[in-house]
């Protein structure tokens, strides 16, 4: 039960609105499922994405929301 309040809590205040619809698994698919190679360059950890340009924008977006929480993303 406390999975699914924070899921519903996540989609509501950081997620776009059009997923406010979506089941766990299909969240979990756009957020997770996705390409990507975790670098160590200059000291910083860096997260490389395979995304197109939209899915890109919707990752920007929800990080940008998780950090006006006051979350880390």
């Amino acid at each position: 039960m406390l999975a699914y309040n924070v899921f519903i809590g996540f989609t509501r205040l950081a997620c776009p609105a059009a997923w406010a619809s979506q089941t766990i698994a299909t969240v979990r698919w756009k957020l997770l499922q996705v390409a990507g190679r975790m670098l160590r360059h200059a000291g910083r950890v860096v997260l490389r994405l395979v995304l197109n340009a939209e899915a890109l924008a919707c990752w920007r977006n929800i990080r940008q929301r998780c950090g006006a929480l006051g979350v880390a993303p």
